[in-house]
């Protein structure tokens, strides 16, 4: 993993995403053109229009897919679309994560969305970047798992995240 992210974006990302869910606040469309990094390597996350509250959160009807197609989580590219959630946050981050390490859109930015959603909602993966190592890629595969209750929290994500090699 290059050595800057891991060092300074990957945790100071993590963290103004953890901000944001300690404070009930779901992103709701985490990708790599959301998350800006300055020349003092301050992040910030951007473009809160599908954010939500979770106290306010109220997702009844079926509006379609709305955002980034390559960054969202299973559950959201489904027909019936359940909502954004913090656990589809943290999928979103891990393609984020992907998409720094590789310099690409998550599925290499070539295959069809059509193909992306069928790929993404039978659980798969884009293909693991040959520089991730054992750790890095379980932390990514964890983020990202089919099974939204199983994905770790934004918490466990920080922890891990400062701690790989």
């Amino acid at each position: 993993m290059n050595r800057q992210i891991k060092q300074t974006e990957g945790p100071s990302s993590c963290a103004s995403l953890q901000y944001l869910h300690e404070r009930g606040i779901i992103h709701g469309d985490l990708k790599g053109n959301n998350i800006l990094v300055g020349s003092d390597s301050q992040v910030k996350l951007t473009d809160f229009g599908l954010s939500v509250f979770v106290k306010n959160l109220n997702w009844t009807e079926n509006t379609g897919t709305i955002g980034a197609v390559r960054w969202k989580a299973p559950e959201r590219l489904r027909k019936f679309d359940c909502g954004p959630s913090f656990a589809s946050d943290i999928y979103s981050f891990g393609m984020c994560i992907i998409e720094a390490v590789t310099g690409t859109f998550p599925w290499c930015g070539t295959m069809d969305e059509e193909l992306v959603v069928s790929e993404v909602t039978h659980g798969k993966l884009p293909p693991r970047p040959s520089s991730f190592n054992n750790e890095q890629w379980d932390l990514v595969t964890r983020m990202c798992s089919l099974d939204p209750t199983d994905r770790i929290t934004i918490s466990a994500v920080v922890t891990l995240l400062s701690s790989l090699k």
